[in-house]
């Protein structure tokens, strides 16, 4: 098999994952006792983040992931390794941090938010040097 015919069956094997995927809640969604029905954790079932995506979970902001960034509509390979290098440095909190990447303007921010799960800032302690209480003299003494 040459080099071309392994990619085309690499290529069908992808969409047919991806298809079989795209069944899988269907099929494994149970109702619970009270009758709504229960959703089915695409992570734990070992599906790749990529194709978690695709299929409309929302990517992490802080994920570092170039192949789940390109599963966003709009997002080519130059962008999503941007992405992916500012979501792993932590750098992806909020809508407004996408500015900053080159290639993202306003425009784009808003089209690729919805898919995003924000993380929570993360707490940043602040440290402070209160100084002297009291003034003190050069010979130390106050005055």
């Amino acid at each position: 098999m040459d080099r071309a015919e392994s990619t085309h069956a690499l290529g069908m094997f992808s969409l047919a994952l991806v298809m079989l995927l795209a069944l899988v809640p269907t099929l494994s969604v149970e109702t619970d006792p009270s009758g709504g029905t229960e959703s089915v954790d695409l992570a734990a079932m070992g599906v790749p983040l990529a194709t978690r995506v695709s299929l409309g979970d929302p990517m992490p902001s802080d994920s570092g992931d170039a192949r789940a960034w390109r599963a966003i509509p709009g997002i080519g390979p130059t962008l999503s390794g941007r992405l992916a290098h500012w979501g792993a440095q932590g750098l992806l909190q909020q809508e407004g941090d996408l500015l900053p990447v080159p290639g993202i303007g306003p425009k784009m921010a808003a089209k690729i938010s919805p898919w995003i799960l924000w993380r929570e800032p993360r707490a940043h302690t602040v440290l402070t040097n209160p100084g002297p209480s009291e003034p003190h003299s050069p010979s130390g003494t106050n005055q």
